[in-house]
């Protein structure tokens, strides 16, 4: 299982998943093993913004937008794409 923690740098996280994935494909014996990946924002999230202007509602209360400030991985969560592309 991996878990993903949005306040971290997306890059590092992108390079501990690689790992994971990496040691699976080795443990199975299975170097073609594919990866699926469900709900990923890759190429960012409208929301991202929203929130990081907002703050980031948790519960009863919302997390300000200085601490968002902080998170590396909130940066690298502002969408990024096109509207147009094909899905």
């Amino acid at each position: 299982m991996f878990f993903y923690d949005w306040r971290q740098d997306n890059v590092e996280t992108a390079r501990r998943l690689d790992d994971l994935i990496t040691q699976i494909r080795q443990d199975y014996g299975h170097p073609e093993l594919k990866v699926i990946l469900l709900g990923t924002p890759n190429l960012g999230s409208v929301g991202a913004l929203q929130e990081f202007l907002q703050g980031f509602k948790v519960g009863l209360r919302r997390i300000p937008t200085e601490v968002l400030l902080t998170f590396p991985g909130a940066y690298q969560l502002f969408f990024a794409g096109s509207f147009d592309t094909a899905v």
